[in-house]
């Protein structure tokens, strides 16, 4: 492969500044790297040697200031809590990190090589947490479990959880509150969903560009919303075994707003609880509504919903 003058320039004052910080020869510097190069090449895959890698690593990092992502030998537990410390590891309740920036931040350090990552987020008002494309490498799942609904809350901003793929994510023991997007989930993210809470959102869920939800548990619903579930381009939306209980007569615009081939199916299991008001649902663009033979009354609300002729309700 040729490099360009400039390609090569950058090469080369990135080695040089290296030398004066490290206080090495450029020559000695170069010895060095192809030491730590082959070390990491040697310990590589799943069946290396992964505390030598992460070793290594760390050495490439001090020396050239690149880092290079840690792997992790097992599922492993993270805690940020609102009495942390983000110079902690993380690692334990003990020495949890204090913000979520600092646990995504670690995120960005980590391979998972096939492990699992679980993020314990304790009591406490979070805000927006948001999960961006390109963050997780050889992670099989991120699960963000709260310390209860009610107890663990987040939103209070445009966003309460934002979940981008393509990762499988698993929420539960949490509440998302006042946001205009309570969860969304887009660009491949599979989410798996238990335990939760929403109050009072614009779109209580957003569900778009093959992003999927699969509710595996209790949603509780109170409030205000524009609409609770907006499954949009190619979103899909499984309430599986899950449930979902509507709190005081919650009032939305529309139920559900499925349009450009989203896809929302009420499986038979789910049990719906409560009543709300408002229209039952919006379709259009050959999205598809699967209730499994019963029809458009498992829906809440109180007024009819609508549809144009590239849909179907079944």
């Amino acid at each position: 492969m040729a490099f360009t003058n400039e390609e090569t320039a950058r090469a080369m004052a990135a080695i040089q500044a290296a030398s004066e910080k490290s206080g090495q020869s450029v020559a000695d510097l170069l010895r060095t790297y192809e030491s730590i190069r082959q070390t990491m090449e040697s310990s590589g895959g799943q069946g290396g040697d992964i505390a030598a890698h992460n070793a290594n690593a760390n050495a490439h990092a001090a020396l050239f200031g690149v880092k290079i992502r840690r792997r992790l030998a097992a599922d492993t537990n993270y805690y940020v809590q609102k009495d942390g410390n983000d110079s902690n590891d993380g690692l334990s309740a003990s020495t949890a990190f204090l913000t979520m920036n600092r646990m995504i931040e670690e995120l960005r350090r980590i391979d998972g090589c096939g492990f699992g990552v679980s993020i314990n987020l304790g009591a406490g008002n979070w805000g927006a947490v948001r999960f961006y494309q390109n963050i997780l490498i050889g992670t099989m799942f991120l699960n963000i479990i709260g310390a209860g609904k009610g107890v663990t809350v987040l939103g209070d901003a445009q966003y309460g959880l934002d979940l981008r793929g393509p990762y499988q994510f698993e929420v539960s023991n949490l509440t998302i509150q006042n946001c205009s997007f309570g969860m969304h989930i887009s660009h491949g993210a599979v989410v798996y969903v238990r335990a939760i809470e929403l109050i009072t959102s614009g779109n209580g869920l957003q569900i778009t560009h093959k992003g999927v939800l699969g509710l595996q548990g209790d949603i509780a619903v109170s409030g205000q919303y524009t609409c609770l579930a907006n499954v949009i381009s190619n979103g899909e939306l499984d309430t599986a075994s899950g449930s979902i209980t509507f709190v005081d007569n919650p009032d939305f615009s529309y139920g559900v707003f499925v349009v450009r081939n989203g896809y929302v199916s009420l499986y038979n299991q789910t049990v719906i609880t409560g009543n709300a008001t408002g229209r039952k649902y919006v379709m259009s663009g050959g999205a598809i509504l699967q209730t499994w033979g019963r029809g458009e009354t498992i829906l809440p609300g109180t007024v009819a919903g609508d549809k144009d002729a590239s849909c179907a309700i079944v």
